[in-house]
């Protein structure tokens, strides 16, 4: 966690309002990539959910693939935190939006639907 608001960095004054949004991001699990006195720049490492590996693998057999393939294409969500001279704090998001999870999260389910038809229709030849 970091020293308390107004304290100094190496020598470096932080903006009090600017440690003070700092500190929420890094209770949410992000972590500090850049500090100057004014502006920051926090990163929330994207994360490989082994549960939902194992899950893949178990009930879609190479669904395993479809969601490493998943995991490589995802991006660590990334904010980018600035402190105006009128004393206002400005924040800038970048990395996945819940627009983009949710497509993510569309396109797997969709070929897993798609993997359990042609799983089906083989089968049923048999």
């Amino acid at each position: 966690m970091m020293a308390k608001a107004g304290a100094t960095d190496h020598g470096m004054r932080i903006d009090p309002d600017l440690r003070s949004a700092v500190d929420s991001y890094l209770r949410q699990g992000f972590l500090v990539a850049q500090l100057s006195s004014t502006s920051a720049r926090v990163v929330k490492p994207k994360r490989f959910n082994v549960l939902a590996a194992v899950l893949w693998l178990l009930f879609f057999g190479g669904g395993l693939f479809i969601y490493l393939i998943y995991y490589a294409s995802s991006r660590d969500e990334v904010v980018d935190i600035r402190a105006t001279p009128g004393g206002r704090i400005q924040v800038q998001r970048q990395g996945p939006t819940p627009g983009e999870t949710a497509l993510g999260v569309g396109v797997i389910i969709a070929i897993a639907i798609v993997a359990i038809a042609l799983l089906a229709a083989v089968f049923s030849f048999f």
